[in-house]
């Protein structure tokens, strides 16, 4: 099997009224699409047998803090990410931000 990594920003499903750095507020069920996006392996003609959809949804936050009624998401939490069969917990949050959610 092919390591295929996943990198994206945390984009849709964030809490517009709520800004941590300049940017909405990312929460449990966030989505980041990965860019670029994977494409089928190599040699030419190879393919997926289920093409990924090239998403990452955050899947678990913050315990004590809410926003917007849903646990933030914070540096270290787990996103499942579009892997075969089935999305997997096999992602985490990385993020170069200075404020320290509980």
């Amino acid at each position: 099997m092919l390591p295929f990594p996943f990198s994206g920003t945390l984009t849709t499903g964030c809490v517009a009224t709520v800004l941590i750095g300049g940017r909405p507020a990312a929460v449990v069920g966030s989505k980041a699409f990965n860019v670029p996006p994977h494409l089928p392996p190599t040699p030419p003609g190879g393919t997926f047998l289920r093409p990924p959809d090239n998403s990452g949804t955050v899947s678990a936050g913050s315990a004590t803090v809410l926003i917007g009624g849903k646990p933030a998401a914070r540096s270290g939490d787990t996103v499942l990410t579009c892997s075969d069969p089935a999305p997997g917990p096999n992602a985490r949050i990385t993020s170069a931000g200075t404020v320290l959610i509980g």
